[in-house]
């Protein structure tokens, strides 16, 4: 059985290149573009990873965390933040108390397919108790160039 992720961000287009990304690895993808949106969603289906942008309009991913944690914990488990921010302050404090995955803008394709994997129990190794910390997953790392898939476009996020 595919696994399945749901990916909320309010860019189209980044939207539609990390499809690119997961389909082939053989995960069903669904997208949303805002957490409201994605709550949505998250009331008729279930999906395996959500990968969650941290600004975004209508209902960024804090509260969309926050809400999906208070509705059922075992899913919020399974989100996986993206971000272009510095994590710093209350930001920092908060994804840190989650215990949850975090990406940073811009990540490598190898990093996303393997978080992926690790969050929806493809990978060998224990998820939830091997938290690796705020930026551990390509805060070093140099970015992915995108430049062959359709839609993709550079820069460090938002």
């Amino acid at each position: 059985m595919r696994s399945r992720v749901l990916v909320v961000d309010d860019e189209e287009s980044l939207r539609d290149v990390l499809r690119q990304l997961l389909e082939p690895e053989g995960y069903e993808v669904e997208t949303a573009g805002d957490g409201q949106q994605a709550l949505e969603l998250l009331r008729h289906a279930t999906y395996d990873c959500v990968l969650v942008d941290l600004r975004m309009p209508v209902m960024d991913g804090l509260m969309f965390y926050q809400a999906v944690k208070h509705r059922n914990p075992k899913v919020a488990q399974r989100v996986i933040f993206c971000t272009g921010e510095l994590l710093e302050g209350h930001l920092r404090w908060f994804l840190e108390g989650t215990g949850n995955r975090i990406l940073l803008k811009p990540f490598r394709a190898s990093h996303l397919l393997e978080t992926c994997g690790e969050v929806c129990g493809h990978l060998s190794g224990t998820v939830w108790a091997s938290h690796e910390g705020i930026g551990s997953l390509g805060a070093a790392q140099k970015p992915q160039d995108f430049s062959g898939i359709k839609g993709a476009h550079h820069g460090q996020g938002r």
